[in-house]
């Protein structure tokens, strides 16, 4: 069985590079890497770049940008530097504080650029945070750190997509080359072939798992290493794409026995990558998690995938979302084998 299974293994192996599915995958990786590093924004952020003409004799005013953002604000000597300052790039808005009978006289000057609603919002935003720094007078609500130990670390906008890039190979690209690989050996009478052999579903099944294996992980470690570097916990990362890539393909493997070619699959499949796809509407907004995106496994595949990357220290996340993965990947599994082996007998 085991000398079987070797031989099944690389006979998919040798399909995947005959099928240029490693060069499809490395491919993609170049492509995100350069993405990554040279095309995608560091800083995403649509909160702009705040200049300010200081006429006050005091530093209250530049409290009006938060700690937080204080790499977005510039100080400026001149009103002719300061739309110099402006008209250089977009996004920008220029604040000028000057003192009128010992009140302070505030003027924000827009790029033109901008619609009314967005001008009204950075108004009252701005003058909300002004009102409050010259009166002294502070919310009056109460705020309760839950885990003030808890440090979090919030990524590049580029390096926060690495997860939804991951994500996408190893959960969906997978199933759809697997797919094809399956569909080809239907057409070429390979598994009616394999039927009159002593080999078993399961060997039959797992190679075929074990091979997509192998093109998932060439395609993430070339990913991460030319985007985050060593910087990773590596061990983590490969049990998690194992299950995801096992996921995906035996989903794929699933669905394929239903079908005789692809034509028949294509839009079914769709529907279901689509399906799949909904938990990285979820990791960029939070707070879009209805209950049947949290039932998916491809929910906790991208938050462990987040957590692998840009560790917070919870690694509770990575263990439930392994075995959330873990759990999808055997009663996958046990449906496949039960579904093929009514296949083979109808071939």
């Amino acid at each position: 069985m085991i000398k079987r299974f070797f031989g099944l293994l690389a006979k998919d192996t040798k399909i995947t590079f005959r099928n240029h599915y490693y060069t499809i995958v490395i491919a993609l990786a170049v492509m995100y890497i350069v993405a990554v590093n040279f095309f995608i924004p560091a800083d995403f952020s649509i909160k702009p770049k705040v200049f300010i003409l200081n006429e006050t004799g005091s530093d209250q005013v530049l409290y009006v940008v938060g700690e937080d953002e204080r790499d977005k604000l510039t100080i400026v000597n001149s009103e002719e530097e300061l739309h110099s300052k402006l008209n250089e790039k977009t996004n920008r808005l220029g604040i000028i504080a000057r003192n009128a009978n010992g009140t302070p006289n505030i003027e924000l000057i827009f790029q033109g650029s901008e619609n009314v609603k967005v001008r009204n919002l950075l108004a009252a935003m701005f003058y909300d945070r002004l009102g409050k720094i010259y009166s002294g007078v502070e919310d009056s609500f109460e705020v309760e750190v839950l885990k003030p130990d808890l440090v979090v670390n919030h990524p590049a906008f580029n390096k926060a997509m690495i997860p939804v890039f991951v994500f996408s190979e190893a959960a969906m690209l997978g199933l759809l080359l697997i797919v094809t690989l399956v569909f080809a050996e239907k057409s070429e009478g390979t598994i009616r072939a394999y039927n009159v052999t002593p080999g078993g579903i399961i060997e039959y099944l797992l190679s075929k798992n074990l091979a997509m294996t192998f093109v998932s992980l060439v395609f993430t470690v070339l990913l991460v290493v030319f985007t985050l570097g060593f910087s990773v916990d590596f061990l983590y990362l490969f049990i998690v794409i194992i299950l995801a890539s096992f996921f995906a393909s035996t989903l794929g493997l699933l669905i394929a026995s239903f079908f005789q070619n692809l034509s028949q699959f294509i839009y079914w499949g769709l529907l279901v990558v689509i399906v799949a796809t909904l938990p990285a509407a979820a990791y960029f907004v939070p707070a879009f998690a209805p209950f049947f995106i949290r039932w998916l496994p491809t929910y906790h595949l991208v938050f462990t995938l987040k957590e692998i990357f840009f560790s917070t220290g919870n690694v509770g996340v990575i263990y439930s979302g392994s075995f959330a993965l873990l759990c999808a990947d055997v009663i996958l599994f046990t449906l496949t084998v039960y579904a093929y082996k009514k296949r083979f007998k109808q071939v």
